[in-house]
Parts: C-alpha cells; sequence; structure tokens
C-alpha cells in the first residue's frame, strides 16, 4: 500500500498524470489485492512472458502483444494508459512508462530500523496549541513524505492524515504514542489515509474522527485492500462521527469541520483554544474566480461558492495545501492574499523546491519546526493530564468519577532530569509512582543477584509449602486449569502470594534492565511486599513526570477498587520472573511498547506442566492461551508436517473458539424484558456460530514452564491491542 503512494516520475511529463488516473491505479490495486498469486509473484519476480520495462523505457510494441498476457486497463485521455502486465501495472504516458505499481500487496512488514524499540533521546515537550508536521509533500514526490501533521491542543495531539510509517517518525521525533489520542481523516486518497489505516493496524485502540460519508469510504476501501469483513474491521478502533458545521469539543478545545472542493469528498477544519484560532484547508481548490465560473456554471450553489470563498483567512495561523488545479488550489492563488494574511499563512502538500520558487512559508517538517499559537496555561492542566493517563493505564481504565477524584486528591506530581534517582534498591520502598511522560529505567541493586526464575521458585515453594492439594494438582496434570476471578487470590491464596512476593525480594529479578514509559507503573513490589525493601534503581532516562501515591494511599486504592490488589500482586510476581524475555522472543510480541508489555503482564499466570500434559485437547473448546518459557509443546496431529516443536517466546490462542465462547455466554446472561426482545435473542442465537473447537491437541513434548491467560483477559487484551489482534486472528501459534 505504501509503495503505490510514491510513484516515481521520469520526467516532468508525470505532471498530467491527472488525479483519474491515481483514482484509477488505487482501484486497480484494490482489486487485485484479492487475487491469487503464486510466490514468485509475491517476491516479485517477473514470470515467463511478462515484458520488463522501468520507468523512463519507451513502451515497444510488445507490451501490447496479447500473446504476453497484457491487458490495456484504461486510456485516460492525453495518451496516458494503464496496462496490466500480470505482477504490475504500468502507467504509460505519450509512450513513456512514468510509474509502475506492483499488483500483489504483501502484508505489511516492518523494515529493521522499525522494529528498533530504541528510546529517543529526549521526549517532546507539546504546545498548549500548535502543530507539528510529519510530512509537507505530496504522494507524487519521491524525495518528501506525503501530508502530515499532529494538531496540538492542551498537550495532547490529534494526527491529521498521519503519513505512512507515522509511529516510527513520531518515535523518532521523541512524540511518544500516548500524546496521541486522536485521528481526523480529511479524505481517502492513498497518500491522505495510508497511515491512518496502518497506525490503526500497529497501534492500541485509538478514535478516527471524520464525516459519516468519509468513513463509510474508508471502511469499503480497506476492507477490500486487507481482506478482512467491515464488521472485523469496525472491532480495531474507535470512531466518532462528526456533522459539517457543529462544534466538537475534543481535548479541552473545540474543533469544526467544512466541505472543501476536491476529486472526492473531503473535510477541512478549524480549531479554537482559550481564544486561539487554527484552520486547516485540506485538499481543496481555492480561487475566487474560478469557484464563481464553476458556480456560474451550475456546478457549484450559490451557499457552497460562498462557503468556500469565504475560507477563514483571518485566523492566528492558517495551514493550506497549494497544488494543481482544478482539485489544488494554484500557487498564484495563494500569491495574491494580502499580506496581513500571509503573514499568518503556511503552505502545505507541495514540493520543497516549489514553494521556495512561490516565496510562500513551507510548514517544514519536524518537531524543531513545530508551529506553536501562543495560549495561556491552562489552570487545570496537570489534572486533565493525569485523567488522560488514568483513561490509556490498564489498572485504571475502569475508574469511576468518585474513583479518579480521590486518586487526583491522594497523588503527588513529580517531575525529574535525566540521571536522576527515583528510588534506590536497598531503601524502603514508602511511593508507588505512574509516569505521565518520559523514560526510566529500572536496574538491579547490587545486592539482588541474577535470581531464579519465578517457574523454579514456584516449582520450589509447591515443593516446600505443599501450596497446591492433591486434587488441584491433578487438575494441573491434566491441562484442565480452573478459571481465576478477581475475588480470587493469587495462585492459590494470599498466604501464598505472600511467600512468592518474599521469596522474590530476596532472591532478586533477572539480571536485565528494563525501559519504563508513559502509562507505565511501577514500585507496588515493595509495597505488597512484607519488607517494603526496593530491590531496583529506579533512574531517569529523560526528562520524567509521574504522579506517586504513599503507602496509605495506595492501601487505600487497593481497598477501595475491586480486583485492583489481585491484580497488582499478580504482576508483581510475573514482573520478578524471566517474562520479559519470554515475550521478547516473540516476534510480534517483542514489538510491543513497555505498557503493552505490562499489560499483558499483569493477566499471565505461571505454569509447570509435566511431559505428556494435553494442554488443548482436540474437538474441545479451547479457554486458555499459553506463552511458552521453556521447554517444548507439539501438535500430536501435525508431529510429521512439523518437525520441528514449538520453543521458548511461542505463543499458543486459538481466538475463534474463545470468541464464539464469548459470545454465547453473552446472549445467555441478557434477560429479555419483552416477546419482542425473546424473538430478537432467538434469533441471534441462531446467527452465533456453534462454538468452534479445537481441531489438535497442544502437548508438552518436554516439561515446560509457561504463562497461561484465561480467555476473557486475552480478550480483553487483544480489543485493547487490534495490531496483535490481527496476527492472532487466523492462527494458532505465533513464534
Amino acid at each position: 500500500l505504501v509503495q503505490f503512494t510514491h510513484f516515481l516520475p521520469a520526467s516532468s511529463q508525470l505532471g498530467h498524470l491527472t488525479e483519474a488516473a491515481k483514482l484509477v491505479v488505487e482501484a486497480l490495486v484494490c482489486k487485485r489485492s484479492t487475487s491469487a498469486h503464486d510466490s514468485d509473484a509475491m517476491a516479485g519476480s517477473n514470470s515467463e512472458g511478462t515484458t520488463c520495462c522501468e520507468v523512463g523505457d519507451k513502451v515497444s510494441s510488445s507490451l501490447h502483444d496479447p500473446e504476453d498476457l497484457q491487458v490495456l486497463v484504461a486510456v485516460l485521455g492525453q495518451n496516458v494508459e494503464i496496462i496490466d502486465c500480470g505482477e504490475e501495472y504500468v502507467i504509460v504516458d505519450k509512450g513513456e512508462v512514468v510509474a509502475r505499481v506492483q499488483s500483489f500487496l504483501s502484508a505489511w512488514a516492518p523494515a529493521p530500523q522499525i522494529l528498533d524499540n530504541s528510546i529517543p533521546k529526549a521526549v517532546t515537550d507539546p504546545p498548549q496549541f500548535g502543530v507539528t508536521v510529519l510530512g509537507s509533500s505530496h504522494g507524487f514526490d519521491p524525495n518528501g513524505s506525503t501530508s502530515g501533521f499532529v494538531l496540538w491542543m492542551h498537550k495532547k495531539g490529534i494526527m491529521v492524515d498521519p503519513p505512512p510509517n507515522a509511529t516510527e517518525i513520531l518515535q523518532a521525533s521523541g512524540i511518544i504514542p500516548s500524546m496521541i489520542t486522536g485521528i481526523i481523516l480529511t479524505h481517502c486518497h492513498a497518500d491522505h489515509d495510508a497511515g491512518a489505516f496502518q497506525k490503526i493496524l500497529k497501534e492500541g485502540r485509538i478514535t478516527l474522527i471524520t464525516t459519516q460519508t468519509i468513513f463509510s469510504s474508508f471502511i469499503r476501501k480497506y476492507s477490500i485492500i486487507s481482506g478482512f469483513a467491515e464488521p472485523f474491521l469496525l472491532r480495531l478502533f474507535e470512531h466518532r462521527i462528526v456533522k459539517i458545521g457543529e462544534h466538537v469539543h475534543w481535548g479541552g478545545g473545540t474543533l469544526r469541520f467544512f466541505y472543501s472542493l476536491h476529486a472526492l469528498p473531503c473535510i477541512g477544519f478549524e480549531a479554537t483554544v482559550a481564544g486561539k484560532t487554527f484552520a486547516y484547508s485540506a485538499d481543496t481548490f481555492y480561487e475566487p474566480e474560478g469557484l464563481r465560473r464553476l458556480r456560474d456554471s451550475g456546478y457549484l450553489s450559490p451557499e457552497r461558492c460562498d462557503a468556500l470563498i469565504g475560507f477563514p483567512w483571518h485566523y492566528d495561523v492558517v495551514l493550506h495545501e497549494a497544488g494543481i488545479p482544478p482539485i489544488h488550489t494554484p500557487v498564484t492563488a495563494l500569491q495574491a492574499l494580502p499580506e496581513p494574511v500571509r503573514e499568518n499563512l503556511y503552505i502545505i502538500h507541495i514540493t520543497e523546491a516549489k514553494a521556495e520558487e512561490s516565496g510562500l512559508r513551507l510548514a517544514r517538517s519536524g518537531v524543531e519546526n513545530t508551529i506553536v499559537i501562543n495560549t495561556p496555561q491552562h489552570e487545570h492542566a496537570t489534572s486533565a493530564a493525569i485523567l488522560q493517563m488514568l483513561r490509556g493505564t490498564d489498572i485504571f481504565r475502569h475508574f469511576t468519577i468518585s474513583q479518579a477524584s480521590d486518586l487526583l486528591q491522594l497523588c503527588q506530581h513529580c517531575t525529574y532530569e535525566p540521571g536522576e534517582f527515583i528510588c534506590r534498591a536497598g531503601e524502603v520502598g514508602t511511593h508507588f509512582f505512574v509516569i505521565l511522560s518520559g523514560f526510566c529505567t529500572v536496574r538491579l541493586g547490587d545486592a539482588a543477584g541474577e535470581g531464579q526464575d519465578l517457574h523454579e521458585e514456584y516449582r520450589l515453594a509447591r515443593a516446600q509449602s505443599k501450596l497446591l492439594d492433591r486434587e488441584s494438582h491433578s487438575a494441573r496434570s491434566s491441562g484442565k486449569l480452573t478459571p481465576r476471578s478477581p475475588s480470587a487470590a493469587s495462585l492459590t491464596s494470599n498466604a501464598s502470594a505472600e511467600t512468592f512476593l518474599s521469596a522474590f525480594s530476596e532472591s532478586g529479578y533477572e539480571n536485565q534492565a528494563k525501559v519504563f514509559g508513559a502509562g507505565d507503573y511501577l514500585g507496588e513490589l515493595a509495597l505488597l511486599s512484607e519488607k517494603s525493601v526496593r530491590s531496583a534503581d529506579i533512574v531517569a532516562i529523560t526528562k520524567l513526570a509521574l504522579i506517586k501515591l504513599d503507602q496509605h494511599a495506595f492501601r487505600y486504592l487497593l481497598d477501595t477498587t475491586p480486583g485492583l490488589q489481585y491484580r497488582m500482586e499478580r504482576l508483581s510476581q510475573i514482573r520478578c520472573s524471566l517474562s520479559w524475555k519470554a515475550i521478547g522472543a516473540n516476534s510480534v510480541f517483542s514489538r510491543l511498547r513497555s505498557t503493552q508489555r505490562s499489560q499483558l503482564q499483569s493477566i499471565m499466570q505461571v505454569q509447570h506442566v509435566k511431559r505428556g500434559t494435553k494442554l488443548w485437547s482436540r474437538d474441545s473448546p479451547v479457554t486458555t492461551a499459553f506463552l511458552l518459557a521453556s521447554g517444548q509443546l507439539e501438535f500430536l496431529e501435525m508431529k510429521e508436517e512439523l518437525q520441528t516443536p514449538f520453543r521458548a517466546g511461542a505463543f499458543f490462542c486459538n481466538i475463534s473458539s474463545m470468541m464464539t465462547q464469548f459470545h454465547q455466554q453473552q446472549l445467555g446472561l441478557e434477560s429479555p424484558t419483552s416477546s419482542n426482545d425473546a424473538r430478537r435473542q432467538s434469533r441471534s442465537k441462531k446467527r452465533v456460530a456453534k462454538i468452534v473447537n479445537s481441531r489438535v491437541t497442544l502437548v508438552a513434548r518436554t516439561d515446560c514452564d509457561l504463562y497461561y491467560i484465561e480467555a476473557d483477559e486475552i480478550l480483553e487484551f487483544l480489543d485493547q491491542n487490534p495490531g496483535v489482534f490481527i496476527q492472532l486472528i487466523d492462527s494458532l501459534v505465533m513464534e
């Protein structure tokens, strides 16, 4: 998808490759993406009989030879043609190849540099109100990134038409994902919506803001491209439908959307924060005389014409596109604006060279070029930041207003400079920390030692204390796991939890520094342990802002939040284990942010199984997912096909089986209040497929150390992390 948003022009002739040509190419790629291709086509190699030509080559008559399986797809006028060559589409302008588009869209595979979860040297301190441009060019510029930016409102960002790989651009710029609260989509051209879809697939749940028309187009388009049904795509993100002209309150500011004039439905918007204003045109045609001609010819209503001419040029900052008419704004129209207007004007969607020629100010990309609109400090800025953090943190997400209010009154806001210690190993722990912004590292103290894995501690404690009775032990040996409820104690009892916490405090963590960022929480181990001694140093890597709760406030929080103590105890135990290494050994989990890892760890529980133990049984529902820490697992029915057993880092999960069980449970919980409700519920039950059973038997080939996750908890995790959900939807194992 990213490839066809960056055509490679051979000459200025590409200028009259029209927007219509671009749309046709996009539609063709969508159509072809659902076709089956052999492995050679997936690898991009040319099949026998396909004419190979480079951009800039003259097209020989053989390109149209039917025997070579070439198909003339479209004649767009002005000697522009699109030819289907089987493995790619060739765009020909006056007999010359000006662009090539691969016909097969492979699944997105991150480049090596994208896999690097490196920590930025500094975390951006966003403005109260302003704009950070991520890309300022258009989809036909080989040297520039497509237009997109972050609109800051009270230090929280909304991404507008994010360019491809926007997450990596943000990371490199020190803009952490938790700073971004939503995405505004102005229209559905690939150079504007590709990055939005990519971010939805890669990040946690995010809110997409646009009109119903654009939203429906977006869902239809990416359903075709991805192969996922529209109802499935709707599960991956939140959406907020806006109406033209209405005021939308967001992040302490106000947004108002208006129609622009483009080749397909497109919207611009204005934003207001503390009396200051910003306007963005989106892709549009603006030229007063040209708009009046369209009105006089009957193509525009008088009201629409007046609205387009009446663009809010008087705002404090104006970001306006520039390009080739009639679907973009000619530079001459912007040059003709009054001097006071041009002082507040930045142009976008234009190459750097063209911007320099125009004499107008280009909206340059990069944090260092952030456009700041000066506004007074919000009196509740710190409280708003804390509440926003609560909304995005797994253990606080379901807090009531009363609980959030209590937390605001109990917590203390602190900041640290890079290199400062938040706490040191060996000190008595007196506070629980939640990070608002920045990064810190957790490092073992010298006295901690290397320690042992949680599974070994588990086995020793079970042998010494007989934590599990015979009946429970028998159930676990047979692979039948008893579901845990929030009221249940960790492992077997509160006493056992204290035993493990004490053992871990004495033996220490694995000898590995860990990095934590915004939304992560730390320091709970010392407050839950009887000894209350810190087992590690916590040191700021970047400028760090956090809130802290003393032990009395922390205890109040545990006592007034059902299930929180159980979850915190379980997380403390898992953090003391080698779970970080097991997660890091998995190709998908290794790319999770620290907050996502903590969320995953908080639902994991430890288990040791003997050789031959069945974890899943064929023709039975699957109720548990497993992450393999050590040992080997295999599918009995696939021994011959999979000669190499699964090793550490492999994750086993049957989403289909778990989801069908969940849907049937939900239907069973609903109580009809009328005969109509009863009939509707009956029809719903018929529509829900019967429970999907496992088609394979998962068995321990050797003694194994595992982390297991109950079905309801892994489904909730996947609901909040759609990128992982997509990786698992058609798979039983993820290595």
